[in-house]
């Protein structure tokens, strides 16, 4: 087979897996193989093929429980992608009337869910604590696990929309730099968040912590992809977006004034 010929098959089947991924990323809802050869137009075991070798790649996964394959969210999201912590979570019953106090903590590796129906205000509450911090699939999980919780205690019909996050914490690990001789830098903002930098063991965490706002789980999740792109609300708008870059050029802007102050 000549190089020429050879080049041209790669780039066919680069082709054929952009389709691929394109035409699962618009069905969150899952989608099988053999619905996707139809829609994009290739044969069954041509496409379900591809769709193996992209799911071991991680690029998609599969719900074996329905032979449906779904977009990775968390492989396509860029390097800068948020992580999160030490979140609240809150919902309030419309329909459903609590008449008992209940409790159920869940701990998986390095994350506890602590949920709570109260009857007091007629709500569930949820805290998560994750060390090291969620991405966004583990934060989607550990907020579908409130949300079934929910249900089944309810019977009330709800998704990830009707759960509001009330304070949370945004975090990026830089390993590139370090702090030395200072423990941490933290600016209070107007907007009920406070920036932070400060040194870990093996790198500088940049923190960003958000309270006493109501922001619904998907808002939180679709932030944490965007990253210093995307706002979070009008209101801290201003405050939120390039957060990291603020408090770098800070640190900088210190560090020149301190190297100015030696003997």
């Amino acid at each position: 087979m000549s190089k020429k010929r050879s080049l041209n098959l790669k780039y066919d089947k680069q082709a054929k897996i952009e389709k691929i991924i394109e035409c699962v990323k618009a069905h969150p809802e899952g989608i099988t193989p053999k619905q996707v050869a139809r829609e994009i137009g290739l044969q069954d075991s041509t496409t379900r093929g591809l769709m193996i070798e992209l799911s071991n790649r991680e690029m998609i996964f599969q719900e074996h429980s329905r032979a449906l394959y779904f977009y990775n969210d968390e492989f396509h999201t860029p390097s800068e992608v948020l992580k999160i912590q030490n979140v609240n979570m809150r919902y309030d019953c419309k329909n459903f009337v609590i008449t008992r106090t209940d409790k159920k903590i869940w701990d998986m590796d390095d994350f506890r869910l602590t949920m709570l129906a109260g009857i007091t205000h007629n709500r569930f509450t949820c805290h998560l604590k994750a060390e090291p911090p969620a991405n966004y699939r583990e934060f989607k999980l550990l907020a579908s696990i409130f949300k079934e919780y929910i249900i089944s205690l309810s019977q009330e019909s709800i998704t990830l929309k009707d759960i509001l996050a009330i304070s949370f914490e945004f975090n990026r690990d830089d390993e590139r730099i370090r702090l030395d001789g200072i423990k941490a830098i933290t600016v209070y903002g107007l907007y009920h968040e406070m920036r932070k930098l400060y040194q870990r063991d093996n790198c500088v965490r940049s923190e960003v912590k958000v309270k006493r706002v109501s922001l619904d789980v998907p808002t939180v999740l679709n932030a944490m992809i965007e990253g210093r792109k995307q706002c979070l609300l009008s209101e801290i708008n201003r405050k939120l977006k390039d957060t990291f870059g603020i408090i770098f050029r800070e640190i900088t802007y210190i560090k020149n004034k301190l190297e100015g102050m030696k003997p």
